[in-house]
């Protein structure tokens, strides 16, 4: 049976899913092991998890088969709880020998794959507008690490290569903005990245002198304040040279 709303499952930063853009409400209340093991099998993109990795991800042992009927009926819950979501749904579960994957489905879309096409995409050939489109979308769509409480070693990864994506997006989308004299954005844009990582300091040090051809020396010199104290709490240091150098730029424009 095809899907016949529009629905929307988001895993970067939480979990939530909507059903023709209205939230569907304490969803992962009703079955958090579920949703660990969909979100798990969307980061794969298609490629199927055999049973053997998905037991020894989701119960931390060997296979055995009292561990191959619990996997089995953990997938029918949620399944289950899927089809109660919008009629259809349950099929982006799907099964294969000895092994599940996520499959795509029309209607439906999801947030982290969203964003991985647009990571490929931006590998080609693209105008200024598109890349700029592109890096508007991804800003967009991360809102922190997937929605993986578990944290196997496979987690970490895709983590660390989400955030790192991100923050290479946001390096690209400042310099876009800068040279289009976008300051206003540019602002927006690296106090949305510097909220994932505040101590990013090249972005701080843009966010700053963008904040200085405004004319708002002031908060150009709060958001210093902030690394400094960033700096000194989470690395038990002082900010980097080029922070420095632009804290000293700025107050030597201000005299």
């Amino acid at each position: 049976m095809p899907v016949e709303q529009k629905i929307r499952i988001q895993v970067l930063g939480f979990f939530a899913i909507t059903v023709d853009d209205t939230p569907v409400e304490h969803l992962v209340a009703r079955s958090r092991r579920g949703i660990d093991l969909l979100v798990r099998l969307i980061l794969q993109q298609g490629r199927p998890i055999s049973n053997q990795q998905l037991i020894g991800e989701l119960w931390g042992t060997d296979l055995a088969r009292s561990h191959e009927s619990a996997l089995k009926t953990r997938v029918c819950r949620l399944r289950d709880l899927l089809e109660s979501v919008a009629p259809g749904l349950e099929e982006c579960v799907q099964a294969e020998h000895r092994a599940y994957r996520y499959q795509p489905l029309p209607n439906v879309t999801v947030d982290v794959l969203d964003m991985l096409d647009i990571l490929q995409k931006m590998q080609g050939e693209l105008t200024t507008e598109e890349r700029l489109d592109c890096c508007r979308r991804i800003m967009d769509l991360y809102q922190g690490e997937p929605y993986l409480p578990v944290g196997t070693v496979g987690d970490v990864i895709h983590a660390s290569y989400l955030r790192k994506s991100y923050l290479q997006t946001a390096h690209t989308y400042v310099d876009l903005l800068r040279e289009r004299g976008d300051d206003g954005a540019l602002i927006a844009a690296c106090r949305q990245a510097l909220r994932q990582d505040p101590l990013e300091e090249h972005l701080r040090a843009e966010l700053m002198r963008a904040l200085a051809r405004q004319g708002r020396p002031d908060e150009a010199a709060q958001e210093y304040a902030q690394a400094v104290r960033f700096a000194r709490q989470m690395l038990d240091s002082e900010p980097g040279e080029e922070l420095q150098a632009c804290r000293r730029e700025i107050a030597g424009r201000a005299k």
